[in-house]
């Protein structure tokens, strides 16, 4: 697990956050507030927003869709486990648009 994350669902999620960073889409930053992780999360030309893991991941999943992108987040409880599988469908959802892409061409 890297530094700062507590489980493989915030691991995730950060790891997508800062691909949507590095495309120029958002600025985000991460923090505690007791137990519950936070997300600071900055749009193009909006105010930085707080956002709670749940949040943050529907954000996220609103910018796959709307870039193309095929991510998922990790369900609860979101340990190690939950990481393998979602990177399972994650890897059979892009063969599938591959293999889709392939047969309109």
């Amino acid at each position: 697990m890297k530094h700062p994350y507590r489980t493989a669902r915030q691991q995730h999620l950060g790891d997508f956050l800062d691909d949507l960073q590095a495309a120029g889409l958002i600025a985000w930053v991460w923090s505690y507030s007791g137990s519950s992780a936070e997300y600071t999360i900055t749009e193009s030309g909006k105010e930085p927003r707080l956002y709670g893991t749940r949040d943050a991941e529907q954000l996220a999943s609103r910018y796959a869709a709307t870039t193309r992108r095929i991510w998922l987040p990790v369900p609860n409880p979101g340990g190690q486990a939950q990481l393998i599988e979602t990177l399972e469908l994650t890897a059979a959802r892009q063969r599938d648009h591959a293999d889709a892409t392939e047969s309109n061409s």
